[in-house]
């Protein structure tokens, strides 16, 4: 028989533990009915910040914090588009905007469905 290894804690898998139901709560509760993954990201450390420093400590191994905020940003931004649905959002776009580290990249938009 062969032994079953939990699975590897990331920054997909915490926001698997906290939930649909949390997240579109939480995306509800954003002002405007249009955002950007970006502008997502930065409400979601400034109000899960308990969960962020989870995920900072997940990649603790890259001491380049750049590095890191990517490797998280990436992982949200994959989670808003696996769960679309059940988030209550869906992808309408593509836009430039700053990023997490500062810097300009692409970011998805995403619609809240009411």
């Amino acid at each position: 028989m062969r032994t079953q290894h939990p699975p590897q804690t990331t920054a997909y898998t915490i926001m698997e533990e906290m939930g649909n139901a949390v997240l579109a709560d939480f995306i509800q509760s954003i002002t405007t009915t249009r955002f950007s993954s970006h502008y997502f990201i930065d409400l979601f450390r400034s109000h899960f910040s308990v969960e962020y420093e989870r995920m900072l400590q997940v990649y603790h191994e890259y001491a380049d914090d750049n590095h890191r905020n990517t490797k998280i940003s990436n992982a949200i931004g994959r989670h808003l588009g696996n769960h679309q649905i059940g988030l209550r959002i869906e992808k309408i776009g593509i836009e430039h905007s700053k990023n997490i580290n500062g810097t300009m990249s692409k970011a998805s938009v995403w619609r809240k469905i009411m």
